[in-house]
C-alpha cells in the first residue's frame, strides 16, 4: 500500500507541473531516438525522445513542423509528455 500511495502522490505533482507550449521541432535524429523542440515563448530547448512520439502515435518528427507541446520540467530540463499536430491545438485549448 505504501508504494501505491506513493506513486499516486508522485502522478498528481506531475500532472501539476505540466504546461503546454506551441513549438518547432529543430532537430530530430531517428538513431538516437531523440530529438529537440524549440518552444515560441524564447523558453530552453525541450527534450523530445520517441516514447513520446509514440505515445502521442507518431513514428517519425519532421524537422520545421510546428507542435504543440505538453512539457515537463524534469531534473536534466524540460521534457515534452505529449507532442501534437499544431492544427490540432484547439484540442488543447478548451481543457
Amino acid at each position: 500500500m505504501g508504494i501505491d500511495r506513493q506513486t499516486e502522490s508522485q502522478s498528481s505533482q506531475e500532472a501539476a507541473s505540466i504546461i503546454e507550449l506551441g513549438g518547432v521541432i529543430k532537430s530530430f535524429d531517428v538513431s538516437k531516438g531523440y530529438g529537440v523542440i524549440g518552444p515560441d515563448n524564447g523558453m530552453p530547448d525541450i527534450l523530445l525522445s520517441v516514447a513520446c512520439l509514440r505515445r502521442g502515435g507518431f513514428e517519425v518528427a519532421y524537422e520545421g513542423a510546428r507542435v504543440v507541446v505538453e512539457v515537463l520540467q524534469c531534473s536534466r530540463g524540460l521534457q515534452a509528455f505529449r507532442v501534437s499536430p499544431w492544427m490540432n491545438r484547439r484540442r488543447f485549448q478548451h481543457r
